[in-house]
């Protein structure tokens, strides 16, 4: 929420009982750091369209990184026992009453404007999960994308445990972009 809130709606989400509220507001103010700073050095063009923009961003080395094999058969493992200890109940719709307080939100206010609401769901390198733990109450709000388990099986294409590389996104984006037509 930090990273795309409005200060007033960070500043002002209830902190009682909110874990996320400290970090939502260090967040804020990182995120918007580091957007002052790109504006102000100009470091990479605004938006990549066209063909120069594009070869400029992958052959940058953050592109071209290829995960440790190691690290990401502990990061499975650490999926794995996370996806077999998930809370129920009140722990779990305690921790849940805060997002889905802001997805109510955002389901009205696309309501408001006539525009779809959807979920695209990318699971990190080797999750457990095949499909969110939430898939249910997802779906209540909207559609939700759930992209074949094959496109993240190639090790060689994620540059940490969490982010696919070059080849990795521009596959991911190929589908993704025939499947929104």
């Amino acid at each position: 929420f930090g990273y795309v809130g409005r200060l007033q709606n960070v500043f002002g989400a209830p902190m009682i009982g909110n874990r996320k509220y400290l970090l939502d507001v260090y967040k804020a103010f990182q995120v918007r750091y580091m957007y002052f700073q790109d504006n102000l050095l100009q470091i990479l063009p605004k938006e990549p369209n066209n063909k120069k923009h594009f070869d400029y961003y992958s052959n940058l080395t953050v592109f071209k990184m290829v995960a440790d094999g190691e690290d990401l058969k502990e990061h499975y493992n650490q999926q794995l026992s996370k996806a077999l200890s998930v809370n129920y109940g009140f722990i779990r719709n305690w921790k849940l009453m805060y997002p889905f307080h802001y997805l109510n939100r955002i389901k009205t206010l696309c309501e408001k404007h006539d525009i779809e609401l959807i979920f695209l769901y990318i699971p990190s390198f080797g999750m457990a999960a095949e499909k969110p733990l939430n898939l249910a109450e997802y779906q209540k709000y909207g559609r939700v994308i759930l992209p074949p388990k094959n496109l993240f099986n190639n090790p060689g294409e994620w540059a940490d445990n969490e982010h696919l590389n070059f080849n990795g996104s521009h596959r991911f984006t190929r589908w993704l972009a025939n499947e929104l037509n």
